[in-house]
């Protein structure tokens, strides 16, 4: 599905952006030359995707972990009980909201594709509905960030400062003199201290840098890579 430069890209911000969409769609029934019954789906299909990235992922997590720590303690545990107390309970469903049938959030989109159509439509009831673009999403389609290498015990440390532009956090993945790259790293913060080791004490080394964003999984396209030097 085609990304929307006006939905966000972190979970947390979308909950938030579907249910002020539901609240304010409500108050454009009638006013924009859309039918009613169409308009009122769509109220439901944002309240019912808020709850599923909302209460419900919340639940679903909680238990993943609860049933990961049941079945080391089944492995590995003490005392009587089998595996421990792992019960599942689904989060009731809030005032106003239904399931829906599947497909919500591209009928959502379509929807606002045709909300933007009718004559009716401005500026200002955009900015009300938040179907504008985002503005980081049109500026940025990488971090932005700021290195330098600071003193420190028993070796340099490399400060890297840098803007998520309305993403969960970044990736870094680094480079070591001629290694391989790293794993990487998630920094969801402001500033990440890149304080390991020297990969031969009292030797100074090349380190090359390069970021893209994070939101559940790195994704999208990496920064230029930047080089620095760390010493003892």
């Amino acid at each position: 599905m085609t990304r929307q430069d006006y939905y966000p890209v972190a979970i947390p911000a979308q909950v938030l952006w579907l249910h002020h969409f539901a609240n304010m769609l409500s108050q454009y029934i009638g006013r924009l030359a859309i039918d009613e019954p169409r308009m009122r789906d769509a109220i439901a299909d944002a309240l019912w995707l808020a709850y599923l990235l909302g209460p419900w992922r919340t639940e679903q997590r909680r238990f993943t972990l609860a049933a990961t720590q049941s079945i080391e303690h089944a492995q590995t545990g003490t005392g009587s009980d089998p595996m421990g107390h792992v019960a599942y309970v689904e989060p009731p469903l809030p005032e106003r909201v239904v399931p829906r049938p599947p497909g919500a959030l591209k009928r959502l989109f379509k929807l606002i594709r045709t909300i933007k159509a009718v004559r009716n439509y401005d500026e200002g009831i955009g900015l009300q509905l938040g179907i504008l673009p985002r503005k980081d999403t049109r500026e940025h389609a990488v971090p932005t960030f700021k290195l330098r290498v600071a003193s420190g015990m028993p070796h340099q440390r490399v400060i890297i400062r840098y803007s998520k532009h309305g993403h969960t956090g970044i990736f870094i993945q680094c480079q070591q003199d001629d290694g391989e790259w790293d794993k990487g790293t998630i920094a969801t913060g402001s500033v990440f201290e890149d304080t390991r080791p020297l990969r031969v004490p009292g030797r100074p080394e090349i380190r090359r840098y390069r970021f893209c964003f994070w939101d559940e999984k790195a994704h999208g396209d990496w920064t230029d890579v930047v080089t620095v030097t760390v010493g003892p």
